[in-house]
């Protein structure tokens, strides 16, 4: 563990990562290893990485949804093919954007007749987009 820990630290030495927090176990118990190494961030090494920092996560938490997700097919509660509908209402009725109106500027949108399913989801082929960049893609 010792080599590892010096690879580390020597990343957060040289400023090519700011810190890292490393949290890892074993099934039954027996292993549990936790340590925070580096600085919260790289304009200001003063404070610390600590066990209980708060980071900004963006799309790193779309790796766990996607294990948890996955193991729940795997122990059949989800369908991979399914309509995703059954297990998320919000998206029944959704519609798609093809375009804008070149007079309003308005968003020309369309029904959706096709089935929107898990896989698609976790493959980032549903056609779904964040409101952020949906409501302002003409800009």
């Amino acid at each position: 563990m010792s080599n590892f820990q010096n690879i580390i630290r020597e990343a957060c030495s040289s400023r090519d990562i700011a810190g890292a927090i490393l949290v890892g176990g074993d099934s039954s118990g027996k292993f549990y290893y936790a340590k925070a190494f580096g600085s919260q961030s790289l304009k200001d090494p003063s404070k610390p990485m600590n066990l209980d920092s708060v980071m900004w996560f963006a799309s790193c938490t779309k790796l766990f949804t996607t294990i948890a997700a996955l193991q729940c097919v795997e122990r059949e509660l989800l369908d991979l093919d399914g309509d995703i509908t059954e297990i998320l209402p919000e998206f029944k009725g959704v519609q798609i954007l093809t375009g804008f109106d070149e007079e309003s500027g308005k968003p020309v949108l369309i029904d959706n007749h096709k089935t929107i399913t898990l896989r698609h989801l976790l493959t980032h082929s549903s056609g779904l987009s964040y409101d952020v960049f949906g409501k302002q893609s003409k800009s």
